[in-house]
């Protein structure tokens, strides 16, 4: 009677079993009493089981293949070591394709399914105003840094309960600071600055709450020049493209690589617009004769397929001047990875990604310098949210005037974080600077021309890409995406 009880217990358990129907003790034929059972299993009890805990009632294990793995529903069953199975719920499904396994986020280049391992991160919250660096993994400052720089940043190593590495980005000449975390939030009203020739990807395990202000904007980098002693306004975004300087081009990205042209130094022309998602404008002219710097090309595409940031915006023409005027840089490129949901904006303030290229800058009898575009960003979550003070912002920065006559002109503006044209620099004449591109229009507009000098043109947009597993963002009333969001399904298998 012990092998019938056997035969019950494994027949409501749901598993398959094969019991011969003699219970005589036989061997051979119909009359041989075998167990023929799939998964070994301990039967001195009477064959009462508990299979969900891998073991017997009396504690003992069921035997399992060692290595094995197998999908039931969505739960991972596997046997590391031949003694108990382990059961793990996959959130996203389990699937057998290439070897059973739970299914997971396949992020972009460089970033991988392995920076999803949460082994030895801890959950962070940003609550005040700090410093992120992308090239040695250092968050806050030298003397009590939130985080520590890596001793080798070409190796993953977690400090802080934070992990850090550098990786290059394929098809691009820029590298990648990634950090992983394993949750991240940044508390409303908080501004965190990202500096550093890398860009960056800040990757959570779990959800990703941004309700202040990620900046990979020209900021940090700039604001670190200005302690440094000497202010270098044509700097870009972590991960952009530098503003031009007199006898220095702007750095671009794409084919052939071209930012805004800088104005011909025999003039006092305006600086040519940086582009990305959309082309800059053209610098003013002085006349026929003095035509002003051209806009770059666009690259890249809306599929972010290869990751780069804004590109810079065009010098203005010195005409024999000592005094100069530069472009500004272009915004960073940022992404922004989540096995969970990435929340944009539920707090009381403005809270999101700001990628906005910068304005170019002016000088007494120089032509003025032109806007940078904005740079790039990507979100790759489940889902995402975009709250009623979420901000996905990659606009334009806009040209500063030409000045002819010293304290006649202003510089040009960084890109909104939101969906305002940042304008650009005024002379109260006709050589002002022209408008950075936000959400409409998506372009950097012309610098204006006069006489004397020529105004900085404004800097194209950049692109903002996000996929999530619906391939739709949740985007309540009142969140912005400047310039629109592509949208797609994030690969998940």
């Amino acid at each position: 009677m012990k092998y019938f009880v056997l035969a019950l217990g494994l027949a409501l358990a749901g598993c398959n079993f094969v019991v011969d129907g003699d219970h005589g003790g036989g061997g051979g034929g119909g009359g041989g009493g075998d167990v023929d059972m799939s998964l070994p299993i301990d039967t001195d009890l009477g064959g009462d089981v508990d299979l969900a805990m891998g073991k017997d009632l009396a504690g003992v294990p069921i035997v399992c293949t060692a290595g094995a793995s197998s999908c039931s529903g969505s739960t991972l069953v596997t046997c590391p070591d031949g003694t108990a199975e382990v059961m793990t719920a996959c959130p996203l499904g389990c699937s057998t394709s290439g070897g059973a396994h739970c299914n997971v986020i396949h992020p972009r280049a460089p970033v991988t399914t392995g920076d999803f391992d949460a082994t030895g991160l801890v959950p962070v919250t940003l609550s005040s105003a700090i410093y992120i660096g992308t090239d040695n993994g250092q968050i806050g400052p030298n003397g009590t840094p939130l985080r520590q720089p890596n001793n080798d940043v070409n190796t993953y190593e977690v400090h802080q309960g934070i992990g850090f590495r550098v990786a290059a980005i394929p098809g691009s000449t820029v590298k990648m600071g990634i950090y992983t975390f394993k949750s991240l939030t940044v508390s409303a009203g908080v501004v965190v600055n990202v500096y550093g020739s890398n860009a960056v990807a800040l990757v959570a395990s779990g959800d990703v709450a941004i309700d202040g202000e990620i900046d990979v904007t020209c900021a940090g980098n700039y604001n670190l020049s200005v302690l440094g002693g000497t202010p270098h306004p044509y700097v870009a975004g972590p991960g952009g493209g530098a503003g031009g300087q007199p006898n220095v081009p702007s750095v671009g990205f794409g084919t052939g690589g071209v930012g805004g042209v800088n104005a011909d130094n025999a003039h006092i022309a305006g600086g040519g617009g940086g582009a990305y998602g959309d082309v800059g404008g053209s610098g003013g002219a002085m006349g026929p004769a003095a035509p002003g710097g051209a806009s770059g090309p666009t690259y890249g595409d809306a599929m972010l397929t290869t990751l780069f940031g804004g590109s810079g915006g065009g010098a203005g023409g010195q005409g024999g001047n000592v005094t100069v005027s530069v472009g500004g840089g272009g915004g960073g490129l940022v992404l922004v990875v989540s096995m969970g949901t990435v929340t944009l904006g539920s707090g009381n303030a403005a809270g999101g990604v700001n990628a906005g290229g910068c304005g170019g800058t002016t000088a007494a009898g120089v032509g003025g310098g032109a806007g940078g575009s904005g740079g790039a960003i990507l979100v790759q979550a489940v889902a995402v949210h975009v709250a009623a003070n979420g901000v996905l912002a990659a606009n334009g920065g806009s040209g500063a005037a030409g000045n002819a006559a010293a304290g006649a002109a202003t510089d040009g503006k960084a890109g909104a974080f939101g969906s305002a044209v940042a304008t650009g620099g005024q002379t109260g004449g006709g050589a002002d600077g022209g408008n950075g591109g936000a959400a409409t229009p998506t372009n950097g507009t012309n610098g204006g021309g006069a006489a004397g000098s020529g105004g900085g043109a404004g800097g194209g947009v950049g692109r903002i890409r996000v996929e999530s597993q619906s391939g739709s963002a949740t985007v309540d009333s009142g969140g912005v995406t400047s310039p629109a969001a592509a949208e797609g399904t994030v690969d998940i298998h």
